[in-house]
C-alpha cells in the first residue's frame, strides 16, 4: 500500500489490492515498483475508484478469462461464472450427431457459444441475442476468436429487438 502512496493513488481498500495488481500487470505489463506517467497515474487511480464504488474488477479492465480464453465484457452483458465453463463440457459429453446446430440464446458476451464453436468445429452455432450492447460485444469477441459467417443487423419483433450470428471455426 505504501507503493499507491509513492506514486500518486489514494484510497485503495485493501481487499482490492490483489485486484489492483492485476491491473497493473495486464495494462501496463509491469509490477506496482515500476514507474508510471501521470497519464497511467490517472488510470489507476480511476481503476481505484471503480472498485472502491463496487464495480467488478472485470468491467473495470474490459475482459473475463472463460475456459481459458479472454473474452471483452462490459456493463451490457453478465461476467461469466466459473460455474458456466460446466457447460462446455457437459455439451462435450453429449452424443451429437455431426454436423449438429446449436442456439446459444441469450448469448451475451458470446463466450459460451464462442467457446463451444471454437472446442466442437464440426457443429455450427448460432447466437440468439436480445440486447444490441451484448450482441456488439459478442461481436467483438467473435472478431477475436473466430471467423464470422453471418451476422443480422438487429431486427425488432413486436417489442423486442434481436440479432442472430452464425458461429463456425
Amino acid at each position: 500500500m505504501n507503493n499507491l502512496r509513492k506514486i500518486g493513488v489514494k484510497n485503495l481498500k485493501r481487499e482490492y489490492q490483489r485486484d489492483y495488481e492485476f491491473f497493473i500487470k495486464e495494462h501496463f505489463n509491469q509490477e506496482i515498483e515500476g514507474s508510471f506517467s501521470e497519464s497511467d497515474i490517472l488510470k489507476l487511480q480511476e481503476f481505484v475508484d471503480g472498485l472502491n464504488t463496487g464495480l467488478p474488477r472485470d468491467y473495470l479492465i474490459g475482459n473475463s478469462e472463460f475456459y481459458d480464453y479472454k473474452f471483452f465484457v462490459d456493463e451490457g452483458v453478465l461476467i461469466p461464472r466459473p460455474e458456466t465453463e460446466l457447460i462446455i463440457e457437459i455439451f462435450s459429453s453429449l452424443p451429437l450427431q455431426t454436423p449438429s446446430k446449436v442456439i446459444d440464446l441469450g448469448t451475451g458476451s458470446g463466450c459460451i457459444g464462442q467457446t463451444l464453436a471454437k472446442q466442437n468445429p464440426d457443429h455450427i452455432f448460432f447466437g440468439l441475442e436480445l440486447s444490441t450492447k451484448a450482441l456488439n460485444t459478442a461481436k467483438k469477441n467473435h472478431d477475436l476468436h473466430l471467423s464470422l459467417i453471418h451476422i443480422s443487423e438487429p431486427t425488432r419483433l413486436g417489442m423486442m429487438s434481436y440479432a442472430v450470428f452464425c458461429l463456425k471455426k
